[in-house]
């Protein structure tokens, strides 16, 4: 008789699925976080740069460490969805998993930063015209033909990927830090600042359960006496 061999029927998503849970799920998460020092430096290094892709990512850090959006919501985003109301200072910004708007109250203070970033990140890429309500854009493409012309296109998902990598921000695991990393850190010092429930709520999660998860801690600190 032949030698039986025993047979994965796994699909190929399934087992993708599972290394992703491997690598990227709450026990992770809670081991290997990104480092705040190399985030920190990040921040201070883009703030200095003046050239077109320094102020575009120093933009795009301000507004992911702010709201902890996706990548799929960050590049949709335009200068309208930046706005007051009798309350003062907030962003609303279409989230495509949703289906719907998500708002997030801003200080005035984080207001004014964020603003003042994109205008200059607009200002040193020429952004203007038709063109100006929409925030990310790729970076100035010159052609020749009956005439050079300068122009952009807009900023897809995979480009946001390969931004936020360029940054070389890496985790706790030494791993480059991915967008999605971000909102994982976003949500973890909302829930040490406030609880899991302002975390839920700048996050936009529907379900408490998957904030409480991700994003506190394993183990309850006993009351003292």
């Amino acid at each position: 008789m032949g030698t039986l061999h025993a047979i994965d029927f796994k699909s190929k998503k399934h087992r993708t699925a599972s290394r992703r849970t491997e690598t990227s799920g709450p026990d992770v998460l809670h081991r290997a976080p990104v480092n705040l020092h190399a985030i920190q430096t990040l921040r201070k290094t883009l703030a200095k740069r003046r050239d077109e892709d320094g102020t575009r990512s120093y933009a795009m850090l301000l507004i992911l460490l702010t709201t902890g959006m996706r990548a799929s919501e960050l590049v949709r985003l335009t200068r309208t969805d930046f706005r007051r109301d009798d309350r003062g200072p907030l962003i609303s910004f279409y989230r495509p998993k949703r289906r719907d708007r998500h708002s997030i109250r801003l200080s005035e203070k984080t207001f004014r930063k964020l603003t003042r970033a994109i205008h200059s990140y607009h200002r040193v890429a020429n952004i203007q015209g038709a063109h100006a309500n929409h925030i990310f854009w790729s970076r100035q493409v010159r052609r020749a033909g009956q005439g050079t012309f300068v122009f952009h296109t807009k900023l897809v998902t995979r480009s946001v990927q390969r931004i936020v990598n360029s940054w070389g921000l890496l985790d706790g695991l030494g791993r480059i830090v991915a967008t999605h990393a971000l909102r994982h850190h976003v949500g973890r010092m909302a829930a040490r600042k406030g609880d899991f429930i302002y975390a839920q709520k700048l996050l936009g999660h529907k379900d408490p359960r998957t904030t409480s998860e991700f994003y506190t801690e394993a183990f309850v600190q006993a009351m003292e006496l």
